[in-house]
């Protein structure tokens, strides 16, 4: 859910999380994009629901969740793995009254790059001229967007 809740900051969304089949049933059609979390895979299933497109089913074990994609008609996502791309998904939904989001995600390659110095420019930059942002760093193994503000 942290994961889930970085990436949605990063692109001005606000997600919802629902559980119970009746709040499953009113929001599926609704949904701009719909994430599905393995364990609540097998009650989505069951549901009869019509299908539609903008389905992620997310788990951090590849050979469960892909078990599950073909009943839900699900793209997969392993996390945290995959998590660079969950502000893409998250990205094509709509943000609501405020209009279209843009993000920007910034992947390297490999350490010492520079995605950290880019992604934080980009930021800076959209801080200066006054528009909302966010900068969200999801990846474990770097020095992170703290050290490169010197937090």
């Amino acid at each position: 859910m942290d994961i889930v809740m970085s990436a949605a900051a990063s692109c001005g969304t606000d997600p919802r999380f629902v559980r119970e089949p009746d709040d499953i049933r009113r929001w599926w059609a609704r949904a701009s994009t719909v994430l599905v979390g393995v364990e609540m895979a097998p009650v989505v299933a069951g549901l009869g629901l019509a299908p539609r497109t903008a389905v992620h089913l997310m788990a951090a074990d590849a050979a469960e969740v892909t078990a599950w994609s073909v009943p839900l008609s699900a793209a997969v996502l392993v996390l945290p793995d995959q998590a660079g791309c969950l502000p893409a998904v998250l990205g094509q939904a709509d943000p609501g009254p405020g209009g279209r989001a843009t993000v920007i995600d910034v992947m390297g390659g490999s350490g010492g790059v520079g995605a950290t110095t880019l992604a934080a420019a980009l930021a800076q930059r959209c801080s200066a001229r006054n528009a909302r942002s966010a900068l969200i760093d999801l990846d474990p193994c770097g020095g992170g967007v703290d050290l490169m503000f010197g937090a």
